[in-house]
C-alpha cells in the first residue's frame, strides 16, 4: 500500500501551497470524514485522509493538532500490522505534542500509552513498560472528570492484566466504567470498548459469566453504531464463541463464531482475525476434531510470524499447532514446533519482559 511506505519526514516537509489557503476548518472535515472511513473498515482511505489532514495543519503551525493526526495515523498503521511504521507515526506525534502542548495535556498522555502498548504487543515489554509508566505518571495530573482518563485507564487496566496484576487491572477498569457512566450514561456508544476489554479480562481469569454479559452489552450498544466496524463485531462475536468453548456450551459458541466470520473483511486488521482463527481453532480442538484445528491454527501462526517475527505471543501459537499436531500422530513436526516455542520463550526470559496472559486476548481492535 502506497501510504505506508510515504517517508513520514516527506509529509512534514512537503506541503502543497494550496493547503495553506484552505478554510480554517476544511480539515476537521476532512478529520471527520476519515474517522467514518477507519468505522467503516476502509483503512486505506482514512489513512490517506488524515495525511492529508496533517498537512493542512502543519502548513499553519498547528504542530499539536497535527500530533493527533500523527496518533490516528500509528493506530491505523497497527492495526493493518504495520508495527515499524505505527512506531515512527507515534513517535512523530509525540514528538509535535512534546514541543506545542502544555506538559499535562492528555493527548500526550493518550500517545505514551499508545507507544507503550504497540510495544507490548511487539513483545518489546521493557520498551513499553517506559512509556506506559510515564503515561501513568502523567495521568496522575487529570482532572478527575476528564474524559481522555476513561482511555487512559482502559490502557493502564490492560497491561495491568498482561502481567498478572489482575486485581489492579479489575479495579482500574471499574474506574474507568464509572468515569463513562457518569460522562456519557450506561449504554452510550462512546468508549463502550471499555465494556469489550473488561469482557475479555473477566475471560482471560476464567469468570465466563461476567465475559459473556460484558460482551453481549458491547454487541447491543455498538449495533446502534451507524457504519460499525466489521472486525469490531468480529471480535466481540469471536470473544463470545471463545467464552462458550470454555462452558462448553458448543452450539452457542458454534453461532458466535459463525457471526465473527461469516461476511466479515477480516484482512485489513490481521491481528484480530489471527485471534478468531485462534479461537476457532480451540472449538475445534474442544470437539476433538483435530484436522479443522490445525488448519485454523497453521494460518493464526503464519499471521502472527508475518507481524510480529518470533515473541512470547507466537510461542503460544506455536505450542497450540504442536497439540494439534500431536493428536494427528504428525509427532515429528509437533516436537519441532515445541522446541521453537521453548527457543522462543528463553530468548526473551527477561524479568521485565515476563507477561503472564498473552497480550493479544486484549485490546485487540486497539
Amino acid at each position: 500500500m502506497n501510504l505506508l511506505v510515504v517517508s513520514l519526514l516527506a509529509l512534514t516537509l512537503f506541503v502543497p501551497s494550496t493547503w495553506a489557503q484552505t478554510s480554517q476548518n476544511a480539515w476537521r472535515d476532512i478529520g471527520k470524514e476519515a474517522l467514518r472511513a477507519a468505522d467503516a473498515g476502509d483503512l486505506d482511505k482514512a489513512i490517506k485522509l488524515y495525511t492529508e489532514a496533517s498537512g493542512m495543519l502543519l502548513a499553519r503551525g498547528r504542530k499539536a493538532d497535527a500530533g493527533v493526526i500523527y496518533m490516528n495515523l500509528g493506530e491505523l498503521a497497527q492495526i493493518h500490522g504495520q508495527f515499524p511504521l505505527a512506531e515512527t507515526n507515534f513517535i512523530t506525534g509525540l514528538q509535535l505534542l512534546e514541543h506545542s502542548a502544555a506538559p499535562d495535556d492528555m493527548r500526550i498522555v493518550e500517545l505514551l500509552d499508545d507507544i507503550g502498548w504497540l510495544y507490548v504487543t511487539w513483545g518489546k515489554a521493557s520498551a513499553g513498560a517506559r512509556f506506559l509508566e510515564e503515561a501513568r505518571d502523567k495521568g496522575r495530573n487529570a482532572a478527575a472528570n476528564e474524559p481522555r482518563l476513561i482511555a487512559h485507564l482502559d490502557t493502564q487496566a490492560a497491561y495491568a492484566t498482561v502481567i498478572g496484576k489482575y486485581s489492579e487491572g479489575q479495579k482500574t477498569w471499574k474506574r474507568a466504567l464509572e468515569l463513562a457512566n457518569l460522562d456519557f450514561g450506561p449504554d452510550a456508544l462512546k468508549y463502550d470498548n471499555v465494556l469489550l476489554h473488561c469482557g475479555q479480562a473477566s475471560s482471560l481469569v476464567g469468570d465466563y459469566q461476567s465475559a459473556a454479559e460484558m460482551l453481549r452489552k458491547y454487541l447491543d450498544i455498538e449495533q446502534r453504531r451507524p457504519g460499525t466496524i466489521n472486525a469490531s463485531i468480529a471480535l466481540a462475536a469471536g470473544e463470545l464463541g471463545n467464552v462458550y468453548t470454555h462452558m462448553k456450551k458448543y452450539s452457542e459458541a458454534q453461532t458466535w463464531f459463525n457471526q465473527a466470520f461469516n461476511g466479515k473483511n477480516l484482512k485489513q486488521q490481521p491481528l484480530i482475525h489471527s485471534v478468531l482463527l485462534s479461537y476457532l481453532g480451540d472449538y475445534y480442538m474442544a470437539q476433538s476434531d483435530w484436522q479443522n484445528a490445525k488448519s485454523q491454527f497453521e494460518q493464526a501462526l503464519t499471521i502472527e510470524q508475518s507481524i510480529m517475527g518470533n515473541n512470547q505471543a507466537v510461542a503460544k501459537s506455536m505450542l497450540s499447532l504442536a497439540k494439534a499436531l500431536e493428536k494427528l500422530h504428525m509427532k515429528s513436526e509437533a516436537k519441532d514446533l515445541e522446541g521453537q516455542a521453548r527457543a522462543i520463550v528463553e530468548a526473551h526470559k527477561r524479568p521485565a519482559d515476563n507477561q503472564t496472559v498473552d497480550v493479544l486476548a486484549l485490546r485487540r481492535e486497539n
